[in-house]
């Protein structure tokens, strides 16, 4: 887990407010995080395998004023969404936005979902 929080001046409409970006390492999950941030959200960048991108979008977001942490979270394991909700109370004081971005691949993409077991994916 690595920590960078920083002040600067925000877009006014999410002033005070802090989200969660699952996925947030990359893509689309990064270009939520910037847009969020862009109008004041303090951004928590979770990801459970890109840790180096995690941390460079952070950078990124403290270099134009941002607010931001990155957390290694697998959002399919209880332990660790727990762990990321603490980490953002802890963090920021609150928790207001959640963008459930994190992906999954695998062969189990190339059936259709209902034959799937409830799990499929998250082991």
């Amino acid at each position: 887990m690595s920590f960078y929080i920083q002040g600067g001046i925000h877009g006014s409409g999410l002033a005070g407010s802090s989200c969660h970006c699952n996925g947030g390492s990359k893509g689309l999950g990064q270009a939520e995080a910037e847009a969020l941030a862009a109008e004041g959200a303090a951004i928590v960048v979770a990801t459970a395998k890109s840790v180096t991108d995690a941390e460079r979008v952070v950078r990124g977001l403290l270099d134009k004023g941002g607010r931001a942490v990155s957390v290694q979270a697998d959002v399919s394991r209880a332990e660790d969404v727990h762990r990321l909700v603490q980490t953002t109370v802890k963090t920021f004081g609150r928790l207001d936005i959640l963008v459930n971005n994190a992906g999954t691949t695998g062969p189990h993409l190339n059936k259709p979902w209902w034959t799937c077991p409830r799990n499929c994916g998250t082991s």
